[in-house]
């Protein structure tokens, strides 16, 4: 008995540091291991931020120089007068949920109401500052949120939203920012989480912000056709119920009043597929552009059409082409054969343009094709030669602060000139009124 407990005891001596060596290795290739997930995610987290700080820097900086007398001599522009003069005689309230020139544009609305009320003798500063801050919430969206799209590529996407080719005529004006959110909606169609709160508010306030905006509920019907997902249905919920609104206003303005000219309207979608490659093309016949704009359209229904059936990203490509016919439609509508994306009437080629070069960087990453990513490119390269004739704008100076210093001297009320275009002879002179409340408010009375 002795013998044997002897013999077990040795045993258990020589096979326990046997049996423990490999676990202790193992912890120790496990710990390795876990240290070096680590770093990787915080590479990883180093690598987002760094793209996105210098992406948001970089379309700063661009943002600035393609409206660069507005940063230096900022001033109230065109339509903004409607929303001062309501503001003055019906309160903020009013003005900021008022409907104007057809539809709903509370980034607009609100914004002005804001800035009138924090300082109408600074007006026009604060315009320059609150779109700025419009603009700049517009990159986060499309940069900060995780995406169906790659951080690199949507960083592309942020560059190609403030180098949209033509004239910047909704770069630094508060009352084009309605224009930047309404492309919120089609953001969110390329998030790939739920962020219910934040989709939320980003899609009512897309939705509010046009009837584009609102009308963005079609791709987002087609996303939850393809996908039933519920954050898709909740985006069809929510721009449903802005779009009601939204065609009561239109319906009962002054727009609907002069009715629509469906051939125009065709003619015009042509020419805004042809103008996106083509504008810089000096005295280009109309149907020379309706034939390469339709050569244009045919090209990226079939590199969608191509990419959708053999690439992983079906649904982002689908929801693009939707959006991108839609746009040129919406956009074609107010205006038809009567605008020039360099020439006049730029900020109504923002959204088709804006969002061509999107399904362009998305055709490049994501098709299989070699001709459809060749394409694509060479129709970004044609693009930046449109940019290159309108790439930026400058305007004449004007004091507002000489403007506002008229209450002492004349009786109210009096009106200020707001600007439309880059000649002060051009200024709106009987638009924008100074009522006696403000002159006092300001000090200014008599």
């Amino acid at each position: 008995m002795h013998d044997q407990a002897a013999l077990v005891a040795f045993a258990m001596r020589g096979t326990a540091p046997d049996m423990l060596a490999p676990m202790a290795s193992e912890r120790a290739t496990s710990g390795r291991s876990a240290v070096a997930r680590l770093r990787r995610i915080d590479g990883q987290r180093a690598e987002v931020v760094v793209v996105v700080l210098v992406t948001v820097a970089a379309c700063l900086v661009i943002w600035a120089l393609r409206r660069p007398d507005q940063l230096r001599h900022p001033y109230v522009w065109a339509e903004e007068y409607l929303v001062v003069n309501r503001y003055q005689d019906f309160g903020p309230v009013s003005a900021a949920l008022h409907p104007y020139v057809g539809y709903f544009m509370w980034p607009t609305s609100f914004s002005l109401s804001l800035a009138t009320f924090l300082s109408f003798e600074h007006l026009p500063a604060l315009d320059y500052v609150l779109c700025t801050l419009w603009f700049l919430v517009t990159v986060l969206l499309v940069l900060v949120p995780a995406s169906t799209v790659d951080l690199r590529w949507r960083a592309g996407m942020a560059l190609a939203l403030v180098l949209v080719p033509g004239e910047p005529e909704v770069f630094g004006v508060l009352l084009f920012v309605f224009w930047w959110a309404t492309m919120w909606p089609l953001i969110t169609l390329l998030w790939s989480k739920d962020h219910w709160a934040l989709r939320t508010v980003v899609l009512a306030v897309g939705g509010m912000s046009s009837l584009a905006g609102a009308l963005f509920v079609v791709p987002y019907v087609v996303s939850y056709a393809i996908s039933r997902r519920r954050r898709d249905l909740l985006g069809v919920v929510v721009l449903s119920a802005c779009l009601v609104p939204q065609a009561i206003a239109y319906l009962t303005s002054a727009r609907a009043d002069a009715g629509l000219d469906a051939g125009a309207i065709v003619l015009q979608v042509l020419r805004n597929a042809s103008f996106y490659a083509l504008a810089w093309v000096p005295d280009v016949q109309t149907s020379f552009l309706a034939f390469s704009g339709a050569a244009v359209l045919v090209a990226a229904a079939a590199m969608a059409g191509q990419g959708m059936a053999r690439s992983g990203h079906r649904r982002e490509l689908a929801v693009l082409l939707v959006a991108l016919l839609l746009v040129h439609i919406v956009a074609s509508a107010p205006a038809p054969l009567l605008t020039h994306p360099i020439v006049g009437g730029s900020r109504y080629y923002f959204l088709p343009f804006a969002v061509t070069s999107w399904a362009l960087l998305l055709v490049i990453m994501a098709s299989p094709l070699p001709w459809a990513r060749t394409t694509a490119v060479v129709l970004l390269c044609l693009a930046g030669l449109t940019l290159s004739q309108g790439f930026s704008r400058q305007h004449d100076p004007v004091d507002w602060s000489a403007q506002l210093d008229r209450c002492r001297t004349e009786e109210p009320p009096f009106f200020v000139p707001v600007h439309v275009a880059e000649a002060e002879a051009e200024m709106w002179g009987a638009h924008l009124v100074m009522s006696p409340a403000m002159c006092d408010r300001l000090g200014h009375g008599q």
